[in-house]
């Protein structure tokens, strides 16, 4: 477990559907968990932020899809160039502005929860309602197994997003579990398949994808050169080609990090 955790549930609770942030923070209970609830993101709290091992984010968002389609997702955020100066912010912005400020900022996630009512109002439809006990069960899982997502939190990032894909398409077809995933894998993906592998088993738990094995096709390498006209495999980091000693040739294939299939039922 993450010893120094930051939950920050934001929204305006007064608009019902858009409070389910705030109404997450509030129902969290979790030893070393800060939990805020607050109306909107502000450069006050980067100061919060600068002492935290781990930050999560919740808001709502107004889904357009089926109702059979409603799922809370998860994502890894990075700071971004803006950084804020007023009083409503994203919280990549907010990342930036720790970072600016303090000199570091800390891992984070957003956890978004789909609502459907976000009219004037203090109750939650019964999609947010739902949507907030599938949040705080992510967030326990998230906090429960912070260590782990340190150690892989770049793949678990990328896996994060792969999966989300990966029920959407699913959902989409109306399969209600996800037995098989394969992927395939670059060479120069720059990413290791045991890390992969290790991030899938993180973040299938409580989804559709639960019981689902995760198979890697390996992509080898190919560049072009354009002065030669040929493909080739490279035999270094140097890309060079083996004909006119071009270095840094364009890669054509060996970067994919992508669903190839997947089995559903």
């Amino acid at each position: 477990m993450a010893n120094n955790v930051v939950v920050i549930g934001y929204g305006n609770d007064l608009r019902c559907d858009d409070g389910i942030g705030q109404r997450v923070a509030k129902g969290l209970n979790l030893a070393n968990v800060k939990s805020l609830a607050v109306h909107q993101l502000t450069p006050e709290l980067a100061e919060t932020l600068k002492t935290a091992d781990l930050a999560i984010f919740v808001d709502a968002c107004l889904s357009l899809e089926s109702l059979e389609n409603l799922n809370v997702q998860v994502r890894w955020l990075e700071p971004e160039n803006k950084i804020i100066t007023g009083h409503t912010a994203n919280p990549e912005s907010l990342l930036a502005l720790t970072q600016a400020i303090h000199g570091h900022y800390p891992p984070a996630w957003l956890v978004t929860v789909p609502g459907v009512n976000f009219e004037l109002g203090e109750n939650l439809s019964p999609i947010g309602e739902r949507g907030v006990a599938s949040a705080l069960e992510k967030i326990t899982q998230i906090v429960n197994e912070g260590i782990r997502r340190y150690k892989y939190m770049h793949e678990v990032g990328l896996m994060q997003n792969i999966l989300n894909s990966a029920v959407d398409r699913a959902t989409q077809e109306g399969a209600h579990h996800i037995y098989m995933v394969e992927m395939r894998l670059g060479e120069d993906a720059g990413v290791a398949q045991e890390s992969l592998e290790q991030a899938f088993e993180i973040v299938k738990k409580g989804t559709i994808a639960d019981m689902a094995q995760l198979q890697i096709h390996h992509v080898s390498t190919v560049c072009y050169c354009s002065n030669c006209k040929i493909e080739f495999k490279p035999v270094s980091s140097l890309y060079e080609c083996p004909q006119c000693h071009q270095p840094y040739c364009e890669i054509r294939q060996g970067k994919e990090l992508e669903i190839a299939s997947l089995s559903v039922s």
